[in-house]
């Protein structure tokens, strides 16, 4: 079989782009423009208190001190965090993607009057 080789092989080496620095540099300029951003637009308390309490159940996932577990509703292992209460950081329900938002196209989102807890 006479595959063509990739462009990685086609390239001399000092060409060879870093995907890792290109993704880094992204990041850092998407993050600079993220705070220039929010200077003109403000977060209000209840999605300031919403951004706090991600941000805090992230790090303990990163530090292994919250572990991700199987969807709640269906058993998937691709999930993500839910928290039925903001006031409890660490208090999350894993639900892969189209349960969580099938939740909350049901039930609504904390704070709503028909919000019903996972």
């Amino acid at each position: 079989m006479n595959a063509e080789p990739c462009f990685r092989e086609r390239l001399p080496v000092e060409r060879v782009p870093d995907f890792e620095q290109i993704d880094a540099d992204r990041r850092a300029a998407h993050a600079a423009y993220m705070r220039e951003w929010r200077r003109g637009h403000p977060l209000s308390d209840e999605a300031r208190r919403r951004d706090i309490a991600r941000s805090y159940a992230s790090v303990y996932r990163r530090r292994g001190l919250l572990t991700r577990e199987p969807c709640r509703h269906c058993g998937a292992e691709e999930t993500i965090m839910h928290h039925d209460d903001y006031a409890r950081p660490l208090d999350v329900v894993w639900l892969c993607r189209p349960c969580h938002r099938r939740h909350h196209r049901d039930h609504g989102r904390p704070g709503e009057a028909r919000y019903v807890p996972a």
